[in-house]
């Protein structure tokens, strides 16, 4: 797919769950687009600006382990979870008919971004388990054009 044909829509939603279905801003840190970049930025001053001094009471937080987000294909439904072990050893939890689609870097908060963007492909009552959709296998075409064939590796090679 090239740059020119594929826009990414912002993963937010309304308060009544409508996703919101407008192009992401391409500098974003996360695939949202300007409104809610703007929603964001008010928030954060609203809650962490002290207006007398200008500074930043930002909440401390100890860094984590750097994450991967992994899209496994199991018959005809596609996991989408996040691991902080490597991913040759997480692969291996999974069932043994199972096809490594790919991999995008981040930890639990872009986990919770694909889960809320694919959410009306979820398979009942399972949190990260969704159908195959046309948009999500979009999506995997696009993390795969980025980042790569992640069967690439022998460690993590699709069987069954």
């Amino acid at each position: 797919m090239s740059e020119s044909s594929y826009a990414p829509i912002c993963s937010a939603q309304s308060w009544d769950g409508d996703p919101c279905e407008q192009p992401c801003n391409e500098d974003a840190p996360y695939p949202v687009c300007e409104t809610h970049l703007m929603y964001g930025y008010r928030y954060v001053n609203q809650t962490f600006l002290d207006e007398e001094t200008g500074v930043r009471d930002w909440p401390v937080r100890e860094p984590g382990p750097v994450g991967v987000v992994y899209y496994v294909r199991v018959g005809d439904q596609v996991k989408i979870g996040t691991t902080t072990m490597a991913l040759d050893v997480r692969f291996q939890m999974l069932p043994p008919d199972r096809h490594l689609l790919a991999t995008e870097p981040g930890g639990r908060d872009v986990e919770r971004i694909r889960h809320l963007q694919f959410k009306h492909l979820r398979v009942v009552h399972n949190r990260e388990w969704f159908r195959a959709g046309p948009d999500l296998w979009d999506h995997v075409r696009d993390l795969r054009e980025r980042h790569g064939d992640p069967t690439s590796d022998p460690r993590v090679a699709n069987r069954g």
